[in-house]
C-alpha cells in the first residue's frame, strides 16, 4: 500500500513540475517572437541568363543498298521410294517384371499447385 502512495505522489510532483516549466517557457518565450534577429542570412541568388538553344537537325544517312542475296539451291525432293530395300527385323523381348511391393519412402505428391488463384479484395480506405 505504502508502494501505492510513494508512486502517486512522485506522478503528482513530476507532472506539476512539468507543467510548471512548460508556463515557464510560454512567458518567457514571448519576447523571442518579436524580437528582431541579431544576425543576417545572407541570400545568395544566381540570376538566370536568357539563352536561345539552337538545336542542329541532322539528318540520318541513307542506308546502303543491299546485296543481291545468292539463289538457294532448291532441297532434293524423292520422287519413288523402292521397298525393296527395307530391312525386316522382329521387335526384341522385354522382361518387365518389377517388383513394385515395398515400403514406399519415394512415393509422394508433388508439391501444391493451385488451381485457381483468387485475388485480394482490399478495403477502399484503411
Amino acid at each position: 500500500m505504502a508502494r501505492y502512495a510513494i508512486s502517486i505522489g512522485l506522478g503528482a510532483l513530476v507532472t506539476f513540475a512539468l507543467l510548471f516549466v512548460m508556463q515557464l517557457l510560454i512567458a518567457t518565450g514571448r519576447g523571442a517572437i518579436t524580437e528582431a534577429r541579431a544576425f543576417r542570412i545572407v541570400d545568395f541568388v544566381r540570376v538566370e541568363r536568357q539563352s536561345i538553344v539552337e538545336t542542329k537537325k541532322e539528318k540520318p544517312e541513307k542506308p546502303p543498298e543491299p546485296e543481291q542475296a545468292p539463289d538457294m539451291p532448291s532441297p532434293d525432293t524423292l520422287d519413288s521410294f523402292d521397298s525393296s530395300m527395307a530391312v525386316s527385323m522382329s521387335s526384341p523381348v522385354i522382361d518387365a517384371s518389377l517388383n513394385i511391393g515395398g515400403v514406399g519412402f519415394g512415393v509422394s505428391d508433388g508439391e501444391y499447385l493451385p488451381i485457381v488463384k483468387v485475388a485480394p479484395i482490399y478495403p477502399s480506405r484503411a
